[in-house]
């Protein structure tokens, strides 16, 4: 952190921060992310915010590897990252989460690990081609957490807004049932004391008064 500091206050190695970051991480994965959403039929403003998606993963991405981050930590960063914008973005636009996220996914998949081990194991260096699974598992262990602890923790955040929101909308009925049945018997006992009442004073009557005209 205080090495990223210093290159924004100060200006060393700016250039290779400004590769490292904008080329390499946001233009580099927003691009391919592009690419794949026209490949899975992605369109409009939707393709647009799946590259963005992307590109700020990969932009993530990037800066863990520049802060002197592990490659697997720095995978399930970005992978949070863009998992919440995708949330974000498909909430926006009224689609699905895996609109933004498997098209901005892409570009962060160890693709080339994968190459690496096949070659080593071709070759006969087993121990490499292990080593280099071992890398490949644990990135997209690390990638599919990331992606998983934000859509738990967002469906989590959500049903629990929609139960408080029922819960709240059906003690509010409770309430006013209880106070329209109150109005109610003390309407009904207002009727039954005015009654009584009534037959005491036609009782007190002179029955041989005239009735006024």
């Amino acid at each position: 952190m205080a090495q990223l500091l210093a290159c924004l206050l100060w200006g060393t190695k700016m250039d290779t921060l400004f590769n490292q970051l904008i080329w390499q991480g946001l233009i580099g994965a927003l691009l391919p992310s592009i690419g794949f959403g026209v490949l899975f039929n992605v369109r409009g403003t939707s393709l647009f915010l799946a590259g963005l998606t992307g590109g700020i993963g990969g932009f993530m991405y990037q800066l863990c590897l520049y802060l002197g981050l592990s490659d697997s930590v720095a995978n399930f960063i970005a992978a949070v990252a863009l998992s919440i914008c995708g949330e974000i973005f498909a909430r926006k636009m009224k689609t699905t989460v895996s609109t933004f996220t498997a098209v901005a996914l892409i570009p962060l998949v160890p693709g080339g690990g994968a190459f690496e081990m096949m070659v080593s194991f071709s070759q006969g260096n087993t121990l490499a081609g292990l080593m280099k699974g071992v890398h490949v598992l644990s990135v997209s262990g690390m990638l599919c957490l990331g992606i998983l602890s934000v859509s738990t923790i967002t469906r989590f955040f959500f049903y629990s807004k929609r139960k408080l929101e029922t819960t709240s909308e059906r003690l509010h009925k409770k309430i006013v049932s209880n106070q329209t049945k109150s109005k109610t018997q003390s309407a009904d006992f207002a009727i039954d004391c005015e009654i009584p009442n009534t037959i005491e004073q036609t009782q007190y009557l002179d029955p041989n008064e005239n009735p006024k005209p």
